[in-house]
């Protein structure tokens, strides 16, 4: 009876330890699905603060270039003419670019600003610099500011920094910075034939004048277009753009014909001792005919001079219609030469 009670106390002992522990197995299967949820937990931590440290550090990159390129930016919306760009070897830089922006003060004074991509040699990146020297001139580091930290490269690296297009600006740069070995990039606006990014409008180019309105007559055969005061008989010239191409009109002996057809024919020359440019008509034009012709006038230098010696200097036009004057304008040669592509403007 004794043994009985022993067996039964052995066994209720068996049990109650089976409710309470767990074997070998169960504690083998717990430990590797707490390894699983564990190492997918671990990898969320990392994750999260790696996008932490990837944010903080793109936030830091784009804050670090924010100032500079919106320095650059207001410059060149305010231009008043669109931005020459220089192919640049400066003496603290290497192969780099220039962009020279220039604006009006409210005095009416002209300001040129100057911005320089400098390469830090240590990094292999470039810094952003605003100058108060033009960028035919040798920079230092004290005529420039340094508006970034060396954070940019090219987005395509055979393109330069900047791309002109007429009155276009095209950025080809982008942010890139490399932190412990990990490559961190912002991209900018890059160089392409689709994308235009800033225009600037009311630049005048070459053109005299773009006035639909500049005549009162309705019926004449004649214009005349004379520098009336300041002209310079060795360096003034007008020419006409006719077709896309410019037409320096013959002298008064041998005028140019730009076109002969059956029923009209127009002419024109340009006489270099008084400086006036005569349009003749075998057909009645109206007023909005030669405003037309007018807007395709062109200020044309006769030999390469600087732009920067035309500051301040202006040349006095008038018009007449059969030789009634229709009034007269003032060119301002600074903006214009600043404006337009004429291989003799010189920086």
């Amino acid at each position: 009876m004794s043994n009985l009670i022993g067996i039964q106390s052995f066994q209720t002992m068996s049990k109650h330890y089976k409710h309470n522990g767990f074997s070998l197995i169960e504690l083998l299967v717990y430990l590797a699905i707490f390894s699983v949820i564990g190492s997918f937990a671990w990898r969320g931590i990392q994750w999260a603060q790696d996008r932490h440290t990837q944010m903080d550090t793109l936030v830091k990159m784009s804050s670090n270039s924010s100032a500079g390129l919106e320095a650059m930016n207001q410059a060149i919306t305010n231009a008043i003419f669109p931005p020459k760009i220089f192919n640049e070897t400066a003496s603290i830089f290497a192969n780099t670019q220039c962009l020279e922006v220039t604006n009006r003060t409210k005095t009416g004074a002209y300001n040129t600003t100057t911005f320089w991509f400098g390469l830090d040699n240590s990094t292999a990146r470039y810094s952003l610099y605003q100058g108060s020297i033009l960028c035919n001139e040798t920079p230092s580091t004290d005529n420039l500011q340094k508006l970034t930290d060396p954070l940019f490269i090219k987005a395509i690296n055979a393109t330069p920094f900047f791309v002109s297009t007429g009155d276009m600006v095209q950025f080809n740069f982008k942010i890139n910075k490399v932190i412990a070995g990990r490559n961190y990039e912002i991209k900018q606006n890059e160089a392409s034939a689709t994308k235009k990014f800033i225009k600037l409008s009311g630049t005048q180019g070459c053109k005299i004048s773009s006035s639909a309105s500049l005549f009162n007559l309705a019926s004449t055969k004649t214009l005349e277009v004379a520098f009336s005061n300041g002209y310079n008989a060795t360096l003034d010239r007008l020419k006409f753009k006719y077709n896309d191409t410019s037409v320096m009109c013959g002298a008064i002996a041998s005028p140019t014909i730009l076109y002969n057809n059956a029923d009209s024919k127009l002419t024109c020359s340009f006489d270099t001792s008084t400086g006036k440019l005569n349009f003749i008509s075998t057909v009645s034009f109206s007023a909005a005919d030669w405003a037309r012709i007018v807007s395709d006038i062109e200020y044309s230098p006769a030999s390469s001079i600087s732009s920067d010696l035309l500051k301040g200097i202006t040349r006095g036009l008038t018009f007449k219609l059969d030789s009634t004057s229709q009034g007269n304008m003032t060119l301002d040669l600074y903006p214009l030469s600043r404006s337009c592509t004429n291989a003799n403007f010189a920086p």
